[in-house]
């Protein structure tokens, strides 16, 4: 890891939040078969997560 990355695991207070961001990123992944997950960030917080997904036919 590069010194300017930013973890998540800087701070605690840090740690908790990201923490279930990233929980939440996992379970909208978790059964996704074809689509996308979008997370907006602003000012270095993520604000945002939005699933898009597709149905396909064969």
């Amino acid at each position: 890891m590069k010194s300017d990355d930013h973890s998540v695991l800087e701070a605690p207070q840090k740690a908790a939040l990201d923490k279930k961001v990233l929980e939440e990123i996992a379970r909208l992944l978790a059964d996704l078969r074809f689509g996308s997950v979008e997370i907006t960030v602003h000012e270095n917080r993520v604000t945002q997560i939005e699933r898009k997904e597709k149905v396909r036919f064969n």
